[in-house]
């Protein structure tokens, strides 16, 4: 057994210098509250941590699995469905999952928005409110024109409405002998 024992002040100072403290602050001083008689270091045993024995098969530590933490996409999905849900009672909308992806689209044209992004790191979440709401704005009126702008591309141009029709008739098919 190690034993040190340690009565210097030296050794005590050593120990105060090893505390946080803030630029330009004095050291802490505790001498009004904690007396350092002595510090007892003691040796128990020897022995060898590893985590892995190549001599031994499946011996070893794994992280944890399936302890209930939800993924980021999970998590942003059941946000999601949970703003469905809460349109349809509030406001008595028919809203499905597939109504999802314009909210979804709201928000990733909102998130890219430079202007927008400077406007949160600046302000407080009252004063952004004010210019979000005009974005919020623009957005919903660019993605309708958007969508506007593809309905007509379909009704109007034969062979884009052919392409469309054989890109979506493949995988809706398929999902739907899928289900049955």
């Amino acid at each position: 057994m190690v034993v040190a024992r340690m009565t210097t002040p030296n050794t005590y100072d050593n120990m105060l210098r090893k505390l946080p403290q803030k630029a330009g602050e004095p050291p802490l001083q505790v001498d009004d509250y904690v007396a350092l008689r002595y510090y007892r270091l003691s040796k128990i045993e020897d022995a060898n941590l590893s985590l892995r024995d190549d001599s031994t098969e499946g011996y070893g530590v794994t992280g944890p699995s399936e302890v209930g933490s939800a993924s980021a996409e999970e998590a942003a999905k059941t946000t999601l469905s949970a703003l469905i849900q809460l349109l349809n009672e509030h406001f008595g909308l028919d809203l499905t999952e597939g109504d999802q992806l314009t909210f979804d689209q709201y928000e990733e044209r909102l998130v890219a928005d430079t202007k927008l992004a400077s406007q949160a790191k600046a302000n407080d979440l009252q004063h952004y409110s004010e210019v979000f709401d005009q974005a919020l704005t623009t957005v919903v009126i660019d993605q309708l024109l958007q969508d506007e702008r593809i309905a007509t591309k379909i009704q109007d141009e034969p062979e884009f409405r052919k392409f469309i029709s054989q890109w979506l008739i493949e995988r809706v098919y398929k999902r739907q002998r899928d289900a049955a």
